[in-house]
């Protein structure tokens, strides 16, 4: 009895939380994004609360109590994300009026679905929404009267800071979607701050006015979506210092880089078969949405020659049970346990285009990278991994049979890539709190505190000329043309009293001269 009383006080000293209800709504446009959610939702389920997820991929696999999935299915985006594909040269300010059209036809979707409108019925503690141009979904935290956590699939950027008062520094900080390295030159600062004004002002009075519409068509008593969006309890980053350069962050953004990292799982017997038996070792090829039917036959081919030319291995995930001209030591796989075939040692270069998840999995065990990034953020993080040194990247608009050939032979041969995959890796592993824990931990916290308001910062309650000190430089520059106009006054005042007394000066002198010569 004494050891159930402890129990029971600890208990409510800590305020744990049972079985909270958690929405999490992740619409992001790759099955990576769905991935992510779905892994977050689970641990969650996991740890004893009740999990909804909506997004536009399901699981068909093994189902757990208390988690419902609904699936907004959305076939009409393939067009437009596959633009980027024919792209000769990259454009940011393209990528992000492209990515925000997709997310305002998605939206709609969400709300008409019935599935979601049986739930609005319903109560929710917490609301987890994806930060990836769906700003409008945020209205369901105010619904549910629930505090709103923010998901957000990239490092902290422009696109969630001012909703949190993150500070921005384009100075030094990338912009989303460009293509910079860390150390930006004067020319790409330049270009660097020009995209964060424009982002900034699209977002402002473009994207948020636009959402504000949608959302209002719905919920019409709702208030204003920048009200919503500011009262952000918690941000998870889906980021790491071991792929990113070490930014400023306010308490309440968190980095859970490398939360959906699992132990490795027995791999199917006929890969595992194709692994454990390369002599040098094998390449592991992934390019996702880089499907049959968005590839020319010609570069199929020349990825066919160039592997089939090898002293490796070659395992590809690939949309056909069979490629023309495949070779033995070519293994070609419809689905593949990513993370498990990555596990293997016999693994010793992963081929992708340059997502965020594949990233942090090859880096979590070490492996070298060429990444073949089409769109969005895929450039960025390939451009900080290649300046970090474990990745060699080709862009999509660039890829040719000489310079693919070359990599490949590059990243094998020359030990440096492995050497600073294997330290980024340490970098990855070495925390205090695995980043699974440290995602449910602050999602209770966020429910045991209510919401933690008391983790906000106090710039949120300034408007942006005052943040920047616009009025206070103002009231020092009035101050200043004060001074400047009462100095000159006072100049002018004293410099015509002088000239005054030395006119008069000049009189006095003029009579005596005149007295004198008349005394003469």
């Amino acid at each position: 009895m004494r050891l159930l009383f402890v129990v029971l006080l600890v208990t409510l000293v800590n305020g744990k939380v049972e079985c909270a209800r958690i929405l999490g709504i992740f619409m992001g446009q790759g099955q990576s994004h769905y991935s992510l959610g779905n892994f977050l939702m689970k641990s969650l389920v996991e740890s004893g609360h009740e999990g909804f997820l909506i997004s536009r991929y399901g699981n068909n696999g093994m189902k757990l109590s208390n988690y419902t999935e609904i699936v907004i299915p959305d076939e009409d985006h393939s067009d437009q994300l596959y633009d980027a594909m024919t792209e000769t040269k990259h454009n940011p300010y393209d990528v992000i009026e492209r990515l925000n059209e997709n997310a305002k036809a998605i939206i709609p979707k969400v709300f008409e679905n019935s599935q979601v409108k049986e739930i609005l019925n319903t109560t929710f503690d917490v609301v987890i929404v994806e930060q990836i141009f769906t700003d409008a979904l945020k209205v369901l935290a105010w619904h549910f009267k629930a505090p709103l956590i923010v998901f957000h699939p990239f490092r902290a950027d422009i696109w969630i800071n001012s909703y949190v008062g993150n500070p921005n520094f384009p100075s030094f900080i990338p912009e989303y979607a460009t293509t910079y390295n860390i150390c930006m030159n004067l020319l790409e600062r330049i270009e660097n701050v020009a995209l964060y004004f424009y982002d900034t002002l699209f977002r402002e009075y473009v994207y948020l006015k636009e959402h504000n519409q949608i959302m209002k068509r719905y919920f019409p008593d709702a208030p204003d979506l920048s009200d919503i969006a500011y009262n952000t309890s918690l941000v998870l980053l889906n980021s790491d210092i071991s792929i990113d350069q070490p930014i400023p962050k306010v308490p309440n953004m968190i980095d859970i880089g490398g939360f959906n990292i699992i132990y490795p799982k027995p791999l199917p017997a006929d890969v595992f078969k194709f692994l454990d038996n390369s002599t040098k070792g094998v390449v592991y090829i992934n390019l996702d949405m880089l499907t049959s039917n968005h590839i020319l036959e010609k570069t199929r081919n020349y990825f066919v020659k160039l592997f089939s030319s090898s002293e490796y291995d070659f395992l590809w995930q690939w949309d056909e049970e069979r490629v023309p001209n495949q070779s033995p030591n070519i293994l070609v796989h419809r689905e593949l346990p990513q993370q498990d075939v990555l596990a293997h040692p016999k693994v010793k270069l992963f081929i992708n285009i340059g997502e965020l998840q594949s990233i942090i999995e090859g880096v979590n065990y070490g492996i070298p990278q060429i990444l073949i990034p089409i769109l969005a953020d895929q450039l960025y993080n390939a451009a900080q991994a290649h300046d970090n040194g474990y990745a060699w990247t080709i862009p999509f608009s660039e890829l040719n049979e000489v310079d693919f050939g070359w990599a490949i032979r590059e990243l094998l041969d020359n030990p440096k890539y492995y050497l600073e995959s294997q330290s980024r890796s340490k970098i990855l592993k070495e925390k205090l709190v695995p980043p699974k824990k440290a995602a449910i931990f602050w999602v209770e916290y966020v429910l045991k505190t209510d919401g933690a308001k008391h983790m906000r910062v106090g710039s949120l309650k300034y408007s942006w000329y005052q943040l920047f000190l616009l009025d206070v430089f103002g009231i020092f520059a009035a101050v200043l043309i004060v001074i400047i106009i009462l100095l000159k006054i006072l100049v002018t005042v004293i410099c015509r009293k002088c000239c005054c007394c030395k006119r008069k000066t000049e009189k006095v002198g003029d009579y005596v001269s005149v007295y004198e010569s008349e005394m003469l």
